[in-house]
């Protein structure tokens, strides 16, 4: 889901992704689909046109971005 490349331009957590998404500097969006609507709604309404995946659980997701807490969104970033 999440390849090696992408992991070492991850940033986690809603208030990362946002950051990410308001700079225009998100170019991967991971959303946590157990995550609250509200924090899956503002995201999707936020990334319009920036490719989103879902990912069935937010353990899942922190798991897949290295981490050993559950996350509900986590962002690919280009430099």
């Amino acid at each position: 889901m999440i390849t090696d490349a992408e992991k070492k331009h991850i940033v986690v957590g809603y208030k990362q992704v946002l950051k990410a998404v308001k700079n225009n500097t998100c170019i991967k969006l991971f959303i946590a689909e157990d995550c609250s609507d509200g924090i899956s709604s503002s995201l999707r309404e936020a990334s319009a046109g920036i490719e989103t995946v879902i990912v069935p659980t937010m353990r899942e997701l922190g798991a897949e971005c290295g981490i050993d807490v559950p996350s509900s969104c986590a962002a690919v970033i280009g430099l």
